[in-house]
């Protein structure tokens, strides 16, 4: 098999669980926003009794880190392009010792590919 097709499988394996991680990570937090926001809600109707006329503004008060957990995990974490330059950057960041051959490779497979002309090479 190539070298070049076994980095970009690598690479694209590295995309994918990144992906998986953010949707994953958020999930968790929807849960736990979830979970604390029904205890929370619970506890204070338990302890105060005339909690009714604060109970919109405890949900509004409360909807806002849940939106924010929404939007930043999933949306923009999850969902979010990411490209094999970056996947390099972060293989290199968490694998120690590659000296920046893992982004080198990356980035001569692409000038490589291209056409003569378009290389600017004499």
């Amino acid at each position: 098999m190539d070298s070049s097709l076994l980095i970009e499988k690598f690479l694209e394996r590295i995309v994918k669980k990144r992906s998986r991680v953010y949707a994953l990570t958020g999930f968790y937090l929807i849960l736990a926003s979830l979970a604390g926001g029904f205890l929370a809600g619970n506890l204070i109707g338990y302890f105060f009794a005339q909690t009714r006329g604060f109970a919109v503004f405890f949900l509004l008060l409360w909807c806002l880190p849940f939106f924010y957990v929404f939007v930043r995990f999933f949306l923009r974490g999850a969902f979010s392009p990411f490209t094999m330059d970056q996947a390099a950057l972060l293989a290199e960041k968490k694998i120690q010792g590659l000296n920046n051959s893992l982004i080198s490779s990356v980035q001569l497979k692409r000038r490589l590919t291209q056409a003569d002309e378009a290389r600017g090479i004499s």
